[in-house]
């Protein structure tokens, strides 16, 4: 009974935190069969079709990997969902920045540009103010942006 209990509560076995390089080489990976992995369906053959599409990348992402580390696929889609998560945290911040009064121009963030065309894409409602340094205001000069 012992042997039962001690199985369900181990730990997982924590591994190195992913390397710019390795975040490089998975967008990349996921750009290329994005269409699969964002499809909103949720039937079998959808959920399956994604499945067999995260084991390519799984493949194919440890056979390039820079540093050698042989991360599963749960660990890669984990690591793509918090890139993403990211993402739209800061474009929230952003939208929020620009909406906020007392005086001055709102600060803006680029953090991470490829990360905002991986993930949004022409189809996307998504849409992001170009500003120059001199403008506070997002009607009056800002450019309507589509990524990909």
């Amino acid at each position: 009974m012992d042997e039962i209990a001690s199985t369900s509560t181990s730990k997982r076995i924590r591994t190195a935190n992913y390397s710019l390089e390795e975040k490089n080489v998975l967008l990349q990976l996921v750009q290329k069969y994005k269409i699969i992995i964002e499809n909103k369906k949720t039937d079998a053959s959808s959920n399956a079709e994604k499945e067999s599409i995260w084991r390519k990348i799984y493949a194919e992402f440890n056979s390039v990997a820079p540093n050698n580390i042989e991360r599963d696929v749960t660990s890669l889609k984990k690591a793509y969902l918090n890139m993403k998560k990211t993402v739209r945290k800061e474009i929230a911040e952003e939208r929020l920045s620009i909406l906020k009064t007392g005086g001055g121009p709102p600060e803006l963030k680029k953090k991470h540009p490829k990360l905002v065309e991986v993930f949004f894409s022409t189809n996307s409602t998504y849409k992001l103010c170009i500003y120059s340094n001199l403008s506070s205001i997002c009607s009056s000069r800002s450019k309507t942006v589509s990524f990909l």
